[in-house]
């Protein structure tokens, strides 16, 4: 008993031992290496840079179109009864129908909007993905410690039993059987390792940093979920994308209406008229200012009606496409709800399992300790839990990505 107790304290200072360690390497969180991975991934940033370019196209969609200057000149000069016609200069400027401006600058504001809409979920998509690299690596960190926990106990079980080997009361068999258990731990431990090492590379892909570079993860041991059960998806930015997608092309369809109407044209021309002679007599030139109004005439309109039957197509498109959308993200929360009331089902019968196995290995300890109970089965408990704390491990993990990915469907931060 009291060599059991004396294992429960060096356990303690162990756990005080890695939490100061934890403190002083500075372990990043996930919300750090999110907004790590927000600002250096290219990925986003190019997303972001497309939404920026489509912005620039809307000062160019509803503005005039460039005004034209016009000049002439007379080779040989033109008579007229108002003297002889030189050189003429003329300034116009056209008008498309009333409202086209202001349409194709609503049509392209709301493909803009479209376009920060599929930036900021990617943005949410890239946080989820460094979500579901993260809750891994701080497996691994819990499993680093249950492994280094699990030789501690199978040392002091080892000293125990050499003892009694010693006293003739265990056979070397036994003995081997231990450091058997001892090595299989060891290269389990490796195993992770070398895993966390993939790992890793994988995370500082996300933050666009070199792959070797080292993550100081914190292990996972939190019961604690925040779990969206109700979580709804209409405010998902890939829906919002769409709606603003068809309503861009109900603008456009807007657009090309107006565009199978007149467009008008109004300038103005000035004619430069030199001095002239009639009759022996010389006069004066008058120089002419010419107002003009000129108006297109749209007879070839199959273009427009064209133009007109591809937007709305694409309105309808857009529904379609919003409807499938909607249907996978709702299939994906369903099923994402489903398998967490199913592993919440399955954490609290493993941590009602460990409470009792935990007892089990105390009362086992004391037994083999005392010469009371046997090898074979302290082992079996030792060994039965340190499976049901991997076990835990690992649905806390599946639980975590997936509490992640219902934020994600849900545009929740």
């Amino acid at each position: 008993m009291i060599r059991f107790i004396n294992y429960l304290v060096k356990f303690a200072f162990t756990g005080i031992f890695l939490l100061l360690i934890s403190t002083f390497s500075q372990a990043q969180s996930l919300a750090e290496l999110q907004v790590i991975a927000v600002e250096n991934n290219p990925g986003i940033q190019s997303s972001y840079k497309r939404f920026e370019a489509s912005m620039e196209q809307i000062p160019q969609s509803n503005t005039l179109e460039d005004p034209m200057l016009g000049a002439g000149f007379f080779i040989p000069p033109m008579e007229t009864f108002m003297g002889e016609q030189v050189f003429s200069l003329s300034l116009s400027q056209q008008f498309p129908w009333f409202g086209t401006l202001k349409a194709k600058g609503e049509a392209v504001a709301l493909q803009a909007e479209a376009n920060f809409q599929q930036f900021i979920n990617q943005k949410a998509l890239l946080e989820f993905q460094v979500a579901e690299a993260y809750y891994p690596l701080a497996e691994i960190e819990a499993l680093l410690e249950i492994e280094a926990e699990n030789q501690k106990l199978l040392t002091s079980i080892y000293e125990i039993a050499n003892n009694q080997f010693e006293n003739n009361s265990l056979s070397i068999k036994q003995l081997f059987e231990i450091e058997m258990q001892l090595e299989e731990s060891k290269t389990s431990t490796k195993l992770l390792l070398q895993r966390q090492k993939s790992l890793q590379a994988k995370m500082n892909s996300l933050l666009n940093r070199n792959t070797f570079e080292k993550l100081v993860i914190e292990a996972l041991d939190s019961d604690d979920f925040d779990l969206l059960l109700d979580a709804e998806i209409d405010n998902h930015p890939l829906l919002k994308s769409l709606q603003h997608q068809e309503e861009s092309y109900l603008a456009r369809e807007k657009v090309a209406r107006k565009s199978a109407m007149p467009k008008i044209g109004i300038g103005v021309e000035y004619w430069f008229m030199n001095d002239f002679s009639m009759n022996g007599m010389s006069y004066e030139g008058m120089n002419m200012l010419m107002p003009m109004v000129n108006v297109s005439l749209p007879i070839f309109n199959k273009k427009y009606k064209a133009a007109k039957k591809e937007a709305q197509l694409m309105q309808e498109a857009s529904q379609l496409e919003y409807q499938n959308q909607f249907n996978l993200l709702s299939a994906q929360v369903q099923t994402q709800q489903a398998a967490i009331e199913s592993q919440l089902e399955n954490l609290n019968l493993l941590n009602f399992k460990l409470r009792k196995t935990e007892q089990i290995l105390e009362l086992s300890f004391n037994e083999f300790e005392n010469d009371l109970g046997s090898l074979a089965d302290l082992l079996s408990v030792q060994k039965n839990l340190l499976q049901l704390k991997e076990t835990k491990q690992i649905t806390l993990t599946n639980l975590k990505i997936a509490e992640a990915e219902l934020k994600y469907l849900a545009n929740e931060e």
